[in-house]
């Protein structure tokens, strides 16, 4: 309720909130493995379709490509936490992408001219 502002809380009040997620229900799991995997997969997939694409960004425009869609992604992760009460491995997510983009940026500008 108090969104990104700092506030100072009591014990008692930390107790009272997870007395209050216990009684809610909505108890948050991690997305199975194979899920996990599919999303990985997706999003180097796109990562090396977006090296290819941009290849020829310089390296301020490429990290504000990045920083962006990054920034999007885990905008929908905590979508899907709120809706579903399913926590998605974002570390994983974001590496598959990171790592094709680099990698098959780094081919495409090496290939493709």
């Amino acid at each position: 309720a108090h969104g990104l502002e700092r506030t100072t809380a009591f014990g008692y009040e930390l107790h009272a909130n997870a007395i209050n997620v216990l009684a809610s229900g909505r108890v948050p799991s991690f997305a199975p493995p194979g899920v996990q995997a599919v999303l990985a997969g997706i999003f180097a997939t796109f990562g090396a379709a977006f090296g290819v694409r941009f290849r020829s960004l310089g390296s301020a425009r490429t990290a504000a490509l990045s920083a962006g869609l990054a920034v999007l992604y885990l905008a929908a992760a905590v979508a899907v936490v709120a809706a579903e009460d399913v926590v998605l491995n974002s570390a994983y997510d974001i590496s598959a992408f990171v790592f094709a983009f680099a990698l098959f940026r780094h081919l495409a500008r090496r290939w493709l001219r």
